[in-house]
């Protein structure tokens, strides 16, 4: 069993990518969504990629636009 404090120190890094849409709902995009884990949970996510036909857009993106698909890709990463 292990105690609080390696439990505390158990971490990483991970990614999760999936599929949705963006505009007028009619666009496909994949996203990457990438984070960091420990014990307690996950923190400092960010979208890493927004690829559309083969290219990544997220730095033409909206603050607003990047702020919802973190909360998308948040929302479908705790649900799996």
């Amino acid at each position: 069993m292990l105690t609080q404090d390696q439990k505390n120190t158990i971490g990483g890094e991970g990614s999760f990518s999936f599929v949705t849409t963006i505009g007028d709902g009619i666009e496909k995009v994949d996203v990457t969504l990438s984070y960091e884990y420990d014990a307690t949970g996950s923190f400092n996510e960010c979208i890493e990629s927004v690829i559309f036909q083969g290219v990544d857009i997220s730095g033409c993106l909206t603050e607003e636009t990047i702020n919802a698909l973190e909360i998308e890709a948040i929302n479908n990463r705790d649900a799996q």
